[in-house]
């Protein structure tokens, strides 16, 4: 079970044990709330908004990339100015999320370039970015296990059409709707839906367990 990054993570690993089946491990059933699980949708999603109130995940994905050589581009050709030169010194190991986005601005338009805004989809100079967004995304296959996602409907960390999303191309490779189950957790968000999901995934897990 996870939830958020820890939701993608989750689907990740279950993926891998499903299909890979590692000696002594396996995978009884899947749980994953709230995650950002298909990037690219994602990204354009949150280019789209006017605002965004978590604006430090946009620089956390490209910044740990050109810092570990995946990607080699300035940070001039993603985000405005004082951003640009603001965000190394972010990510250094000693703020939290909430303290980076103090230094950042929920304003989409005045937090990335214009041409990333407009162009992300289709610009040369993002297919670099794309590939890696891509690479680090997670796609449906067909499962044999139990696999739940649950969504509160007014998140704005992370919409809530990622799972609907996810749920839609599991089914379309070959899951059964016994097996994959969405769940919507109507009026709450991305804090709020955090203990629901906890406390229905635990009772679960129990009654799977249960003789």
């Amino acid at each position: 079970m996870g939830y958020s990054q820890g939701g993608w993570a989750t689907l990740s690993a279950g993926r891998y044990f499903e299909e890979t089946a590692p000696s002594g491990m396996s995978s009884k059933a899947v749980s994953c709330g709230a995650g950002a699980y298909q990037l690219i949708p994602f990204s354009e999603h949150v280019l789209s908004l006017v605002t965004y109130p978590t604006p430090y995940y946009l620089p956390y994905f490209i910044e740990s990339h050109r810092q570990n050589g995946m990607l080699t581009d300035p940070l001039s050709l993603f985000f405005r100015e004082p951003y640009a030169s603001r965000i190394p010194g972010l990510f250094n190991g000693r703020f939290s999320g909430d303290e980076i986005n103090q230094q950042l601005t929920d304003t989409v338009a005045r937090l990335v370039t214009e041409n990333l805004k407009n162009h992300f989809a289709d610009g040369a100079e993002f297919a670099g970015l794309r590939n890696e967004l891509d690479k680090n995304s997670i796609y449906g296959w067909r499962t044999e296990i139990p696999v739940r996602f649950y969504h509160g409907t007014t998140d704005d960390n992370v919409y809530y059409g990622q799972s609907v999303l996810m749920h839609e191309d599991m089914l379309r490779q070959g899951s059964s709707e016994e097996n994959v189950s969405l769940y919507l957790l109507d009026g709450l968000n991305h804090q709020t839906a955090l203990v629901p999901w906890g406390v229905t995934t635990i009772k679960w897990f129990l009654s799977l367990s249960a003789p």
